[in-house]
Parts: structure tokens; C-alpha cells; sequence
């Protein structure tokens, strides 16, 4: 996965919007635009923005075809019942993000965008995330809206019924609350939180190497073997040897 690293906050972010196929070479380059997701759903191919529209809302997390749901119900939502748990993290049931990799929180956004050089849509293009504005899609009609002007990113934090998402234009940059039905960009995040669990291929006890001196019958001090191995990071594992050499051979 293509990353960028912005040094003052330390957060590894996609390169590109999720479903770009490059970094934005200037605010409204059109192949930086990426996706366009209603939120809490999978990548079913509704994100697609020329993907086909339906008038039905869905019961369950996955409604089982990629068609962009127009539902503009009173909760603004392309479920029904709504389901506010569907973002949340690296394994969030519909986390469209790569492995390793979820949504934002609210704050997270909100903490990349105040190290923004300005307050509007040339900080956001500005930043080591360089935004483009990718504009968002209409649930009222399925429309694309001010592409090119103002972009409109999810975060994985609901309000109420409604989900938070930063917004940025030619004038302004804020988070504000929106139904979940319209189509925002997503950048996805590196996460952190989870440990990876550990590997290890093979032990190479033959080109162990030992440092200090072991004496046959003495108590073994500042005396350490050095293992190479091969595995998760690789390199050798060092460790201190106790005991007496008894025989030729080291305690077990």
C-alpha cells in the first residue's frame, strides 16, 4: 500500500484517496478524485461514481448488489434499521480499507487538518495527504456535486443518526455532521493499535556466535550467545547464558 507520513502528527496515511489511481497532482486532478462511499458500506461497487442507483433502502450491512441507494428518508441513511457500528476500526464489518488500515476518527481528521498551512482547500492540497477536492455524491438523485470546488471526507465517528466528516473549499476547512447516505471520499489510516503478531522461520544455532569466556565448572558471567534468525524482523536474538559448562555443553 502506497503511504505518506505527515512528520508533525507522525500518522501513516494512503497516499490517494481509496479508489484513486494516483496522488493528486494539483487540487482537481481528476484521477486523484478516488471513490465516492455512503457511509458504513463495504466496497460493493456502489462507490463507483457512474455505478447504477436504486430506490431501495437495505435491511442488513451488506445489501448484496453494488447500486448506489437514493433512500432520502427522513434519517438520511441507506440502511434501515441504521447500524451506527460499521466503520469502526481495522475490523469494522465493512471497513473498505486495506489490511491494516481503517478510517479516521473525527479527531484524527480534525488534528491533520490544523496542521494545514490554510485554512481552506489549497492547505488541504498542501499537506503530506494532498487533498484534492473530489466533490461528493447526491443521494437525491445520484448526481455529482461541486467536483473540482469542495471535498467532503468520512471519519469512522457517528453523531446521532448522523456521521462526521471534514469538509474544504476554496474559503473554508471544518468537521461537521452529515447523513450517511451521500457518497464522500475516503482516506484511509495505518493502525496502530493493534499489535502483529510475531513470526519466526527458522533458528540458525550454527552460526551462533558467543561473547566472553566459559569456563568448565564456573558460574557463567557477562558471558552472552548471539542466535541469527529468520522471520518477522529478522536479524539475531541475544541472550545472557547462567550456569556451568558441564561436559562440553551449555545448560538448557
Amino acid at each position: 500500500v502506497p503511504t505518506v507520513t505527515n512528520s508533525s502528527t507522525g500518522k501513516i496515511w494512503m497516499d490517494r484517496n481509496l479508489g484513486a489511481s494516483q496522488v493528486a497532482t494539483s487540487s482537481t486532478d481528476a484521477n486523484s478524485y478516488g471513490d465516492v462511499y455512503q457511509w458504513g458500506r463495504g466496497s460493493d461497487g456502489h462507490q463507483c461514481r457512474n455505478s447504477a442507483t436504486t430506490s431501495t433502502s437495505s435491511s442488513s450491512d451488506q445489501p448484496g448488489h453494488g447500486d448506489f441507494i437514493l433512500p432520502y428518508s427522513s434519517l438520511y441513511d441507506w440502511r434501515s434499521p441504521q447500524n451506527s457500528n460499521l466503520w469502526q476500526g481495522v475490523n469494522g464489518v465493512n471497513n473498505p480499507c486495506p489490511s491494516l488500515y481503517r478510517l479516521p476518527t473525527d479527531t484524527e481528521l480534525d488534528v491533520e487538518h490544523s496542521y494545514w498551512s490554510s485554512d481552506d482547500a489549497a492547505g488541504a492540497f498542501a499537506s503530506p495527504l494532498k487533498l484534492p477536492r473530489a466533490g461528493f455524491r447526491n443521494s437525491s438523485n445520484g448526481s455529482l456535486e461541486v467536483v473540482g470546488l469542495t471535498s467532503y471526507i468520512w471519519s469512522s465517528t457517528v453523531s446521532g443518526t448522523y456521521s462526521r466528516f471534514l469538509v474544504f473549499s476554496s474559503s473554508d476547512a471544518y468537521m461537521n455532521d452529515h447523513g450517511r447516505v451521500d457518497g464522500f471520499s475516503v482516506r484511509c489510516l495505518k493502525d496502530t493499535t493493534s499489535a502483529i503478531p510475531a513470526t519466526l522461520c527458522a533458528i540458525n544455532c550454527g552460526s551462533t556466535s558467543i561473547t566472553g569466556t566459559l569456563t568448565s565448572g564456573i558460574a557463567a558471567s557477562g558471558v552472552s550467545a548471539s542466535v541469527p534468525y529468520t522471520g518477522g524482523n529478522a536479524g539475531a536474538y541475544a541472550l545472557p547464558l547462567q550456569g556451568h559448562l558441564t561436559d562440553s555443553k551449555l545448560p538448557r
